[in-house]
């Protein structure tokens, strides 16, 4: 399947892509759905790829994560990152690697920063 917004060929943005749960309008119980994006099962398994848009002429889109926000005394969500196990006992086999890299640079500047910081208690 192929999920595709419109181009542009004038001074405008291209029209945007929003896929969203639905919320739960309920004050007190329940729970809004859940988004999954998954790749396939299979003899090799499909990949997922999240990737913000290269630019023309000036700065390249951004890709965002973000948990939600508690209320009142609850705790705010999380954000998991987790690599795949290596299920086939195969002392050879390893489980999967997470890189986190900043951006390279082409010419007289530098590359971008990696940063990872805690919580503020505030």
């Amino acid at each position: 399947m192929h999920i595709a917004s419109g181009a542009s060929s004038s001074t405008a943005q291209g029209s945007n892509v929003v896929i969203q749960s639905g919320d739960n309008m309920h004050r007190t119980q329940g729970a809004a759905g859940t988004v999954s994006v998954l790749g396939g099962t299979g003899a090799r398994g499909g990949d997922v790829n999240i990737q913000s848009g290269a630019s023309t002429v000036g700065v390249g889109g951004s890709v965002g994560i973000q948990a939600g926000d508690g209320a009142g005394s609850n705790s705010g969500g999380s954000v998991d990152i987790t690599a795949g196990a290596s299920v086939s006992g195969d002392a050879a086999a390893a489980g999967g690697d997470i890189r986190l890299q900043s951006g390279s640079v082409i010419g007289a500047s530098r590359g971008g920063s990696t940063f990872i910081e805690g919580g503020a208690a505030e």
